[in-house]
Parts: C-alpha cells; structure tokens; sequence
C-alpha cells in the first residue's frame, strides 16, 4: 500500500511538472530574488527526506533568499541619490520595503459636509420645547375623553 502512495505521488509530481514546463497557461508565481540557485535549493528540499537534510535544504534556502534581499536592498539604498524627486524617492522605499502606496482612490464625501450634517442632527428646530408640550397635553387630554 505505501508503495502505491508512493508511486502515486511521484507520478503527480511528474504530471505537475510536465503541466508547468508545456503549459503556457499556468503562471508561475513571483518571488522576489528568486534566482537558479534557489531553484536548485528548493528541488533538494522537494527530494530530500523528511528530517535533518530537509531541514537543512530548508534552511540554506531561506538563507539565500535573505541574503539575496539584503544584496537587493543595497543596491537599492547605493543607487538612490537626492537628484530624484523626493515623490520618486519614497515610492521606490515604500515598493522595496512592501508598504503600499495611497489609495488613489478619492473620498465622495468632504470633511466639510459631514460637520455640516453633525451640527443639523445635533441642531434642534426650536429652542422653545413649550409648543410640544402642550401639543403632547392636548394630545393626552383628548385620550382622556371617553368615547361615546
């Protein structure tokens, strides 16, 4: 039985990988500083056996890719110099360092409006409350009446 698993997983990976190397369609996901070298890291993770030598494989990857995205950061940060924009400027660091952008996406609704509509809520019509109550007193009086 585990022969059979075995063979079966071996044989998805093999369909998997013949999908992805002939299929135009299927896109490969980014990942930033991904060079052959973490290609080949990642394929000995993929081969090596659960334990120490995965957990090894695993970690040198992950030690590249840090590595790579220092390197990347370097290079960044050396070749920015304040003859740019400074709009420029910020919108490399933010994409660098993964902080997204503002939404440009504009508001409907001003500042000015929403105060306007908070002072008529709070606003009441009449400072006088002598009119409503002896509407709500003719109001009661006429209930007290009995019906004939």
């Amino acid at each position: 039985m585990e022969s059979r698993l075995l063979t079966h997983d071996l044989l998805q990976n093999i369909l998997y990988e013949w999908i992805k190397s002939s299929s135009p369609k299927i896109r490969k996901n980014y990942v930033p500083c991904w060079d052959k070298e973490c290609e080949t890291l990642y394929r000995s993770i993929i081969r090596a056996p659960v334990g120490t030598a995965s957990d090894r494989a695993t970690s040198s990857l992950l030690s590249r890719l840090q590595q790579k995205k220092q390197e990347r950061w370097e290079e960044a940060a050396n070749s920015i110099d304040f003859s740019h924009s400074s709009r420029k400027l910020w919108r490399t660091i933010n994409k660098l360092t993964g902080r997204s952008g503002r939404s440009s996406r504009m508001c409907p609704v001003s500042a000015n409006s929403i105060a306007l509509q908070l002072v008529k809520n709070g606003a009441h019509k009449t400072s006088d409350c002598e009119p409503t109550r002896l509407v709500n007193k003719q109001l009661y009086d006429l209930w007290k009446i009995p019906y004939t």
